[in-house]
């Protein structure tokens, strides 16, 4: 699709989150069949059933197995005896993804603010405030906030199509995108637990399905 035709498709998907009302709605959008390809799997990314509130997070560094600024202790490995962790640990230091979990941790103590200094590890910072399952805290990635940008800033939507690793110059943007989940959504759908979760999947498949 050309630029006005990726305008168009973004904002008829907004013009019908705009009207609903129920999750069900919202996951109805998230099934039509222009999106149906472009979403997020379950295989891949199963519902997360659990939260992390920063006690949780304050046990682990008195285990010293998070230090004081949120990267895991180098001799983690040595204490993990769950078999289940020792995969996870396994496939997170294979991937290189270790030193990811600090924004994790510093997005999971930030929930209830906003840390305006910080400007990297951006996407997971906010995953971290997401896991503690705390209301107008979505997950966020680039095809979020590429669909929201093209929606709410269509004249560059050029660059917005193009954008991929969200970095410090997006932050004014994923705050735009969090104020504008939490008031500019239908009052009953925004009582709905954890809507922001299914109005995230609808945007992470639009933004695929319009990316250049």
């Amino acid at each position: 699709m050309n630029n006005d035709q990726a305008k168009l498709f973004t904002n008829n998907i907004f013009n019908q989150l705009f009207e609903a009302k129920t999750i069900s709605e919202v996951e109805n959008i998230e099934n039509h069949v222009d999106l149906f390809k472009f979403k997020m799997k379950k295989e891949d990314y199963p519902k997360i059933h659990f939260a992390i509130d920063p006690a949780k997070i304050a046990e682990l560094k008195a285990a010293e197995i998070i230090l004081e600024d949120g990267s895991l202790h180098e001799l983690i490995s040595e204490k993990i005896t769950d078999p289940l962790t020792m995969l996870l640990y396994s496939l997170s230091w294979k991937n290189g993804d270790l030193k990811k979990v600090k924004h994790i941790v510093k997005g999971i103590l930030d929930h209830e603010t906003e840390d305006e200094k910080k400007d990297d590890g951006l996407t997971f910072y906010q995953f971290g405030k997401y896991l503690t399952k705390s209301k107008g805290q979505p997950i966020i990635d680039q095809h979020v906030i590429r669909a929201f940008c093209i929606h709410k800033f269509p004249d560059d939507v050029e660059i917005w199509r193009k954008t991929s690793v969200l970095n410090k110059s997006h932050k004014d943007k994923i705050i735009k995108y969090k104020n504008w989940l939490s008031t500019e959504l239908q009052p009953e759908l925004m009582n709905e637990s954890e809507y922001g979760y299914h109005i995230d999947k609808v945007l992470f498949a639009t933004g695929r399905a319009i990316k250049l």
